[in-house]
């Protein structure tokens, strides 16, 4: 297998040294590159074809990290958002993008690694404290939702059900309990080529780019229970 790199995006530069050496000792990658602003990050994913995935902080001195998410996610780069900042909002625009996972900083080298295998075997990690977030945004009310907003979510989760199969809808609801495309290809006993194309069909349906945004989409539409 060819290794492909990975740029760590983080302006402190302890961190970004800590980052970096889990991201090499992981073994994954051949290159390990740095960026400690938004100018840098931006060049380097630019400029790098054999990007393979990026650890990105969301909080830069000197832009958005928000923004080069979704720069990587428009190149198809698998990215994982390390980050102090945990609000709700940025957390759920931050899924809602694209993000492969999102990470609180308070995090051991161990973890790191287990992060970027699970994204690499098609799993979404979050922190507990995010997954939180997430879940607390979930389950507010509908009244608190502009009223063409609900509009557009009920047709939305109508679209949804009338186009997931159940099948889709049962491989959904197992990636969304963490279940990796491995695991669920097991449970399931049908071949990990099979899970890959339910998939495909999954985000093609739910116009997702990503697997955490399609669980997101899913419990915010009621496809799939919010309660894991």
């Amino acid at each position: 297998m060819t290794l492909q790199d990975i740029l760590v995006i983080e302006d402190d530069p302890h961190t970004c040294s800590f980052l970096a050496k889990a991201a090499s000792d992981s073994g994954y990658f051949a290159t390990v590159h740095r960026a400690l602003s938004f100018v840098s990050a931006r060049q380097i994913i630019s400029t790098t074809p054999a990007l393979g995935m990026v650890l990105c902080d969301i909080g830069l001195p000197d832009g958005d990290g928000l923004e080069l998410l979704a720069q990587t996610v428009e190149l198809e780069i698998p990215t994982i958002v390390i980050s102090a900042m945990g609000d709700e909002h940025i957390v759920v625009t931050a899924i809602e993008i694209g993000a492969s996972g999102y990470l609180h900083k308070d995090l051991d080298a161990g973890e790191i690694v287990t992060a970027i295998q699970q994204v690499l075997q098609g799993g979404a990690p979050l922190s507990p404290s995010i997954a939180s977030h997430l879940l607390r945004k979930l389950k507010k009310p509908e009244a608190r939702i502009p009223r063409k907003a609900q509009s557009a979510l009920h047709e939305d989760s109508n679209a949804a059900c009338t186009t997931l199969t159940e099948r889709e809808t049962e491989i959904l609801q197992m990636i969304a309990r963490g279940f990796l495309f491995k695991e669920v290809a097991e449970e399931l006993n049908l071949s990990p080529h099979t899970i890959s194309n339910h998939n495909r069909n999954i985000y093609r349906k739910l116009r997702v780019r990503s697997r955490s945004e399609a669980v997101f989409k899913a419990m915010k539409t009621g496809l799939i229970e919010s309660r894991i």
